[in-house]
Order: structure tokens, then sequence, then C-alpha cells
């Protein structure tokens, strides 16, 4: 394991999310020490290939007429949510090696809350597919899988946002 071969390609905000949460995992529970803070230092030198990459606000991984998805351009708020989550951790954890990117995750889960939940009678409801154009769509499988770890990251950062705070103790309530 070297700082080397960081550039491997983003193919989904979702499994940025993964990394950060493995990465972290892998820090924490490796007995070899000397390897944790290689794992680490690998993290370190992630973080800045992935703060070179990714939109410093805004949808992550957009899509363009994506058969799943639908014509247009797209983005899937549930993979970004857990993608802010992941990322977040890993930087609170072990660090960002001087990159941007917790800066990336905030905004990143921002976006997830102010853009992918909208109030509907009386309830906010989530949104895991989004167009840029408005476009949305649900299923109703994400109120308690992916989409709370967003908002996790967002109450975080603006704990007194009524948006945020208002969506968080619905989830909270719900669970």
């Amino acid at each position: 394991l070297t700082t080397s071969g960081v550039t491997s390609t983003i193919w989904s905000a979702r499994e940025l999310g993964w990394e950060g949460i493995a990465v972290v995992h892998l820090w924490r529970q490796l007995a070899d020490r000397a390897l944790a803070d290689r794992v680490r230092d690998h993290w370190h030198a992630r973080a800045n290939y992935l703060a070179s990459k990714l939109p410093t606000a805004g949808a992550w991984d957009v899509r363009v007429d994506d058969s799943r998805l639908g014509t247009g351009s797209w983005w899937m708020p549930w993979q970004q949510a857990i993608g802010a989550y992941g990322l977040d951790l890993a930087c609170r954890v072990l660090g960002d090696g001087g990159s941007h990117l917790p800066l990336i995750a905030k905004n990143g889960a921002r976006h997830v809350v102010l853009q992918a939940y909208q109030q509907e009678g009386g309830r906010w409801v989530e949104y895991e597919l989004a167009a840029l154009d408005g476009r949305r769509n649900r299923s109703g499988m994400f109120a308690t899988s992916w989409m709370p770890l967003g908002v996790s990251v967002f109450v975080r950062y603006w704990p007194d946002d009524p948006h945020g705070r208002t969506i968080w103790q619905q989830i909270l309530d719900q669970s």
C-alpha cells in the first residue's frame, strides 16, 4: 500500500461514502498500527485527489440521458447522501490531508437536504432521484436508508437550521 495509485476513477457518489467508511474501519481495527498509518497516509493522498475531481457545491455524479433515470441530466441524492457521510467521517477521524474535501462533503450534504427534500402534507418527503431541471422521482424506500446520512452531516454543520432540524427530528421520530 503506497500513496501512488490514488487516481482511480470515481464511478458513483455512493462509492465515496463506502470508501470513507472503509478507511476509518481499517484504521481503527488494524492490529498492525504501521499498516494502519499507511492506510491513513493513503487516505490523505486520496482525499487530495478526490477534492480535485468533485465540485465544491451542488450535485455530484450527474448522469446525462441515463436510461435508468430518464432524459436530461440527473443526480442521485441518495448516493450523494452516503457519499457526503463517508467523506465527512473519514476527514473527521483521519484528517483531510490538507485538502478541501471536508467542504465538499459538507456542501454535498447541504445540497441533498435543500434540494432532495420537499414538504408534502405537513411532512418532509425525500426524493432519491432528481433532474437538474427540477423533475424528481421517489420510491419511498430511501426514507430510512441512505438519505438520513446526508441529513446527519447537514445538522452537524448547521445545527440551528430549521429546515434541517425539522427533517432530522422527523427521521428520529420515525425510527
